[in-house]
């Protein structure tokens, strides 16, 4: 009898999904605390890595919960932390107060939003840093890239500008992908691994080279 064929190689795994996403250079921990109203109200707690006072601290449930869920979504209360306005639907932002609560943390109550039980992602800006940051929290790449499995994140930021990164899990060269900012027009300074340009809504365009940036396993870019 022929010998059996040899075992299929693993396959290697899939990007974390993002809710699993960590954005935030302080570190974050979310833990969903009491939940009441159908879902639609719940306590939920923050623990922080590191407490920088003032830092803006994003949570983004945008994913992890479904954007039709949350058309309400507002926090009503704040422990260890001061409320901030939302960026954008689906969000809630503090600025973290002078000490923290209990195991290095904030806690908030909020209403209006059933965020299920998904962490959500957690974005942060430093005080002192440029306004750049809180704007870039809100990019968001095209659904027509999710075949790519690209991960967004800031890697610096300055007065006036940052670099970002985008990992693609599933690199095919001249694939575009398209990264938009709702109403911040960043204007496209450099590219790397892709050549890119800036349309007139705001958003950049990328086309893929022929191989990613090995430091970052995607493309890298500066406005």
């Amino acid at each position: 009898a022929p010998p059996p064929p040899p075992p299929a190689p693993p396959h290697p795994p899939p990007p974390p999904p993002p809710w699993l996403q960590n954005q935030c250079a302080l570190g974050g921990r979310f833990s969903l605390g009491q939940v009441w109203s159908g879902g639609g109200s719940f306590r939920a707690r923050v623990v922080m890595a590191v407490w920088r006072p003032n830092a803006q601290v994003t949570l983004d449930f945008r994913e992890s919960a479904g954007q039709a869920n949350l058309a309400g979504l507002a926090a009503s209360n704040a422990e260890g932390a001061t409320l901030q306005k939302s960026p954008y639907t689906g969000s809630i932002r503090v600025a973290l107060g002078a000490a923290p609560g209990p195991g290095n943390s904030f806690s908030i109550i909020a209403h209006g939003g059933n965020v299920g039980h998904r962490p959500p992602q957690i974005l942060c800006s430093l005080p002192g840093a440029a306004a750049g940051p809180t704007a870039v929290e809100a990019a968001e790449i095209d659904a027509s890239c999710a075949p790519l499995s690209p991960l967004y994140r800031v890697l610096n930021a300055w007065q006036g500008g940052f670099k970002a990164a985008v990992a693609i899990g599933h690199w095919q060269p001249g694939a575009q992908v398209v990264v938009s900012y709702g109403t911040f027009k960043p204007q496209l300074l450099n590219a790397w691994s892709a050549t890119g340009s800036s349309a007139e809504d705001g958003s950049l365009a990328f086309t893929l080279g022929a191989s990613a940036d090995p430091e970052y396993n995607g493309l890298t870019f500066t406005v």
